[in-house]
């Protein structure tokens, strides 16, 4: 059965939300050292009503951007795209894995030369 929380660590959790997850403003605003604030991470049911504030402050900053798109907001567009839509092109730079070893003896020249080929 899952351990409730304290009196003090729901007041806490309610300001948490209230700070939007700022958690050194939170402990100040309900009075609890930030070294209790940690303890009380250890306690799986107050871990887990911290990632469920912070869900919600996430959902309030996707909802926030995406007012912004729907009135129009070049920049938030871009941003959108640019994080949500990697996949589709939408980037700036490329991103290249890899794995295994390779060894190679170029002079920094070559290495920029090669580079420069990779890229394009």
């Amino acid at each position: 059965m899952a351990k409730k929380l304290t009196k003090r660590q729901k007041e806490f959790i309610e300001i948490f939300k209230k700070n939007m997850c700022l958690i050194t403003k939170s402990c100040d605003k309900a009075q609890v050292p930030l070294r209790t604030y940690y303890n009380w991470l250890d306690d799986p049911t107050f871990r887990d009503a911290v990632e469920e504030a912070r869900t919600s402050i996430k959902d309030f900053g996707e909802a926030a951007l995406f007012k912004l798109i729907n009135s129009g907001n070049p920049a938030a567009t871009i941003f959108y795209n640019k994080t949500k839509n990697r996949d589709r092109g939408y980037i700036e730079r490329r991103e290249i894995e890899h794995s295994g070893g390779a060894t190679l003896n170029l002079t920094p020249d070559e290495i920029k030369e090669e580079v420069k080929r990779l890229l394009k």
